[in-house]
């Protein structure tokens, strides 16, 4: 029970060791453009009887490398709008996140990856601005951009349309250094500086069936087994 427990965390190990040579380089990259909307998580509003949460839309690109079935690395860039009731916000998110394939990582001898899970835990920045705009009867002209350090944990479920494309969804909480975004001397405190975020995906690998991304572990390793 105990060595079977540990299989999955040394095929981790193993995979974070890049093998060169059996694929080519293309056949590790892979382009996603995805889109949804996010929540600032704030507090509750006992006057309207609700949570302080607007709904908002977001949209990106990601770009990544994947080093073999389980893991990869990728730079995500998100463009997301923040309304509320009292302004409305811009930021460019930009992240680097480090997924990894769950459902490889769990289920290593698998035959088949048609459906696939994973973890994508994020760091970055974020650069927010907006527009002049009046709030109870004051001019707010202040536009100068606002930069906050970024946090990211996600999941996110993928299923493969054809070898080169692939349809997914994921759910993210993203935590910010520099609280909500919004402008200096507005008197309304959110008491937030996080958000939820809720995304549709469409991803491009390139190379098709020979992409890393379309392997199982049992496929991709049986090389390096043999060679020990």
């Amino acid at each position: 029970m105990k060595k079977r427990f540990l299989f999955p965390f040394v095929l981790l190990f193993l995979g974070s060791i890049t093998i060169f040579g059996q694929s080519e380089e293309y056949m590790r990259w892979s382009v996603q453009v995805k889109g949804g909307i996010s929540a600032l998580r704030a507090n509750y509003d006992h006057e309207k009887g609700k949570f302080a949460r607007d709904y908002s839309p977001e949209f990106g690109v990601e770009v990544e490398r994947t080093f073999n079935p389980l893991i990869g690395l990728s730079l995500e860039y998100m463009y997301q709008t923040i309304m509320t009731d009292e302004y409305q916000s811009r930021v460019n998110q930009m992240n680097i996140v480090l997924p990894m394939n769950i459902s490889n990582l769990f289920s290593p001898t698998r035959e088949w990856n048609l459906f696939n899970f994973y973890f994508n835990p994020g760091l970055g920045f974020g650069v927010g601005g907006y527009d002049s705009f009046e709030y109870n009867g004051m001019d707010y002209n202040d536009v100068s951009s606002k930069i906050a350090l970024s946090m990211t944990l996600g999941i996110g479920m993928e299923y493969n349309i054809t070898n080169s494309l692939a349809i997914g969804t994921q759910i993210q909480y993203r935590w910010n250094s520099n609280s909500d975004y919004k402008p200096d001397g507005l008197p309304v405190d959110y008491g937030s500086k996080d958000f939820y975020t809720g995304n549709v995906s469409l991803r491009y690998k390139f190379g098709g069936e020979d992409n890393i991304r379309n392997m199982t572990p049992s496929e991709y390793f049986r090389g390096l087994i043999r060679w020990f």
